[in-house]
């Protein structure tokens, strides 16, 4: 059965007085009175003022008017593996409320942690550093925050809030607030971090930075961001990262703040973004995705009139940019167009999948795009082995003469005087061999690989997301 540990600042317990085994109290914290509860969660953990430490499955309850604050140097709290930290009611010790925080009211840092191999949980209870925050210093961590309010109260522009410093970092915030003093104050990205709900308090540059080789896996979801100033990231020039790849999905962002906005020279990183506000949370259809290749975002000016459009009926399309000469045939800049299901009973003999583009102020070579420069990938569930993918392309053999690609007229509106309309359409057989498509869900990719600056500088490459099925 459990251990239940009660905090609340001003606890004089020693031992085991703070301590209940299997029932929880029931009683208000005054009731207690300050010999039955302890007064930190540095005293519960690190210091080890009970007689038995909180082992896995225990639960400490902090009251919601716990204001625990450290000066004098950087603090860790210790908390240990497995034990679930609660915000309870000050009259109420058995009732979740959310209130308690501990704080470094110094110019020092906060460790949540640091302690290897440790999962931990907090509910309600707020963290805040006058310098840096730790949510782990060790190998292989795993926080979990929820329903709190994580705060840098120190006003130097150098501050950061860590998702983790070491291998094995997972950080996970669910309905977190954080807020900043200064704009210059971000998140540190290592490690894996996954932020759903909750808001950005206080101006901020850019979100998250990283340094170092460290693993930057993080993915973010409804989530008010609007007090960014410039952009979700500044990864993208992190040439010494191995690896980072950012996930966003429903956020709301304010004007002229972007996803990221460096010159991109990190060759294993990506950022994605979809359902993004732009200063309308009655807006939601923005979308944009960037790597070492090149850029795509959604453009609202160019558009094929018969094709994708929002919630509103206003019509989109991708615009797709290269990245500084980065793109080719080897490296091709690789968009996911859209995801649907097929089911092979609603056709005859085949699938025919077509997608069309638009290339704009074509006063530049290339005039025009064949499928050695701009080409499809049809993932499909196979025909022999259903539970397998299957994926055919109109991409050039290496020894055949690329496809051209088939004009059209009228389809696109555009500004632009000059414009070549095209569309690509592969065609699969519905069947049960190897190759052949079968009922399930289809992903429809568009590759450019055309390696010229030419496409970037005069002539713009716009490509409808909504894929024609017949």
């Amino acid at each position: 059965m459990a251990n239940f540990y009660y905090v609340k600042a001003g606890g004089l317990a020693v031992g085991d007085a703070g301590r209940v085994a299997n029932i929880p109290r029931v009683t208000s914290f005054d009731v207690m009175t300050t010999a039955n509860y302890y007064d930190s969660l540095k005293d519960v953990f690190l210091n080890s003022v009970p007689t038995i430490d909180p082992a896995p499955g225990d639960i400490i309850c902090v009251s919601h008017l716990h204001n625990k604050g450290y000066s004098g140097g950087n603090t860790t709290l210790g908390i240990s593996d497995k034990v679930s930290l609660y915000s309870v009611d000050d009259a109420a010790a058995d009732s979740y409320k959310k209130g308690a925080y501990e704080a470094v009211t110094s110019l020092h840092s906060l460790y949540l942690t640091s302690i290897a191999y440790t999962s931990i949980y907090s509910k309600g209870i707020d963290y805040k550093s006058g310098d840096r925050l730790y949510l782990s210093h060790a190998v292989n961590v795993y926080t979990f925050l929820e329903d709190c309010t994580l705060t840098l109260i120190g006003t130097s522009s150098g501050d950061f809030i860590y998702t983790g410093t070491f291998d094995g970092a997972w950080a996970l915030l669910k309905n977190v607030d954080i807020s900043l003093a200064v704009s210059g104050q971000s998140i540190n990205g290592e490690g894996n971090f996954k932020w759903v709900g909750g808001s950005l308090i206080g101006a901020c540059t850019y979100l998250f930075e990283t340094g170092g080789d460290a693993m930057g896996q993080i993915y973010l979801e409804d989530l008010d961001l609007t007090s960014i100033i410039a952009a979700i990231s500044t990864v993208g020039d992190a040439n010494g990262a191995d690896d980072f790849n950012i996930e966003v999905n429903r956020v709301l962002l304010g004007p002229g703040a972007k996803l990221d906005n460096t010159v991109w020279t990190n060759n294993t990183g990506k950022i994605h973004g979809s359902s993004i506000s732009l200063n309308n949370p009655d807006y939601s259809d923005y979308f944009e995705y960037k790597d070492y290749a090149g850029f795509v975002s959604q453009d609202t000016a160019t558009y094929r009139g018969a094709g994708s459009q929002d919630k509103d009926g206003n019509g989109f399309s991708a615009h797709f940019l290269e990245n500084g000469g980065n793109i080719g045939i080897v490296r091709p800049l690789r968009f996911l167009l859209a995801s649907f299901w097929v089911d092979t009973t609603d056709y005859v003999d085949n699938v025919n999948f077509t997608v069309s583009f638009c290339l704009e102020n074509n006063v530049e070579i290339p005039t025009t795009l064949d499928a050695s420069q701009l080409y499809l990938d049809i993932e499909h569930s196979d025909g022999a082995a259903n539970a397998l993918g299957a994926t055919v392309t109109d991409h050039k053999d290496l020894f055949s003469t690329p496809a051209t690609h088939t004009v059209t007229t009228g389809e696109w509106t555009s500004a632009a005087a000059n414009t070549k309309q095209m569309n690509t359409t592969i065609t699969v057989d519905i069947g049960t061999l190897a190759g052949e498509i079968a009922t399930g869900v289809v992903r429809v990719y568009a590759n450019l690989a055309i390696d010229t600056t030419d496409l970037e500088a005069d002539n713009l490459l716009f490509v409808c997301r909504k894929v024609d099925v017949s």
